[in-house]
């Protein structure tokens, strides 16, 4: 879940989200890399999937609209 400063929105203690951005985020169960069962979490903000996460590891969405809409709203994802 979240955690929810002043002005930002630290998901996962990774990702800081301006509180100005509408967010979701969305759980489901799944399995990691190398097959084992985990709870995945699900980052999407404004309606865009941005970036996904098992346990504490977050990746990025990889798809280039997604790191441009990211750039756009100053989220600044790590390039590919």
């Amino acid at each position: 879940m979240p955690f929810i400063s002043r002005n930002l929105i630290f998901f996962h203690n990774t990702i800081a989200i301006p509180r100005s951005l509408s967010y979701d985020w969305d759980i489901v169960r799944g399995w990691d890399p190398e097959g084992q069962e985990r709870w995945c979490v699900t980052l999407i903000i404004e309606g865009t999937h941005v970036a996904k996460g098992y346990g504490k590891d977050i990746a990025w969405a990889k798809d280039k609209a997604c790191w441009e809409y990211c750039t756009a709203k100053g989220l600044h994802p790590p390039s590919y």
